[in-house]
């Protein structure tokens, strides 16, 4: 679901519910700062061979959290600067839609930059 609600001049929430999501200050006109989150996971095939079981497949989630920089150099150029704990993480292995292995990993801290270009909806 496409979230977007400006709850004043300055402070919004936006995002794609559940999957991400972001809480943004608009402090001046090129710098905003917030908290974001993000869920991702997926489900991929496992080949026979190496695993020498059949119907197997590896299904992994992870949820992330953390603060954000937001670098506006014009209206449609921005750099977000971020860093997050990676608070769930989850592996797992099927047999059949059977659970056949799982491993909840311990919590990380990751860092990252993305450049995008699009209006800044300010």
């Amino acid at each position: 679901m496409l979230l977007k609600l400006k709850l004043g001049d300055r402070f919004r929430i936006r995002g794609f519910a559940p999957v991400w999501l972001t809480a943004e200050y608009h402090t001046l006109d090129w710098l905003d700062v917030g908290v974001r989150a993000n869920l991702d996971g997926n489900r991929f095939h496992l080949g026979k061979e190496t695993w020498n079981l059949d119907q197997a497949e590896l299904a992994y989630s992870n949820f992330t959290m953390g603060p954000k920089v937001t670098f506006n150099f014009t209206d449609w150029l921005h750099l977000d600067v971020y860093a997050a704990a990676a608070v769930y993480r989850r592996f797992e292995v099927f047999q059949n839609d059977e659970s056949y292995l799982r491993s909840d990993l311990s919590p990380v801290i990751g860092y990252g930059a993305r450049f995008w270009i699009a209006p800044s909806g300010w």
